[in-house]
């Protein structure tokens, strides 16, 4: 009976074990802020935990990369137009200059005909700095 005993025991940490790894593997779960990517950077570090998964418990690895692809969750952030490795080439500033007071309507279409970029600033993290 002592036998038995200790083989549940250890029936059930693997069992958790199995289902913790699961659950950890998933981008889906990590980085729930991801969702809705279509494209972009693989990222490695939930590619290797899936591929973990996929190389340990093959059933759970297929499920984990079918969910972060369809979910978008594999993939890297997308980055501003500025990495953070880049140097601040001061060369390269543009400054506009205009004489009227600006409305953030206004804003929003100087930097997307001097740009090319939609700026929304109900949803972007813009600090005001004016005074």
């Amino acid at each position: 009976m002592n036998k038995n005993l200790s083989k549940n025991k250890y029936l059930i940490l693997i069992t958790i074990l199995f289902f913790c790894f699961c659950t950890f593997s998933c981008g889906t779960i990590l980085y729930p802020e991801r969702k809705g990517q279509i494209s972009g950077k693989i990222d490695p570090g939930v590619a290797v935990l899936n591929g973990i998964g996929l190389l340990f418990f093959l059933i759970p690895g297929v499920i984990a990369f079918a969910v972060d692809f369809s979910n978008g969750t594999i993939y890297l952030p997308e980055t501003s137009s500025f990495a953070e490795n880049d140097k601040f080439d001061p060369d390269k500033v543009k400054i506009i200059k205009t004489q009227k007071k600006l409305t953030s309507g206004e804003i929003e279409r100087l930097l997307k005909k001097h740009t090319g970029k939609d700026i929304d600033f109900e949803l972007a993290q813009i600090i005001n700095i004016s005074n």
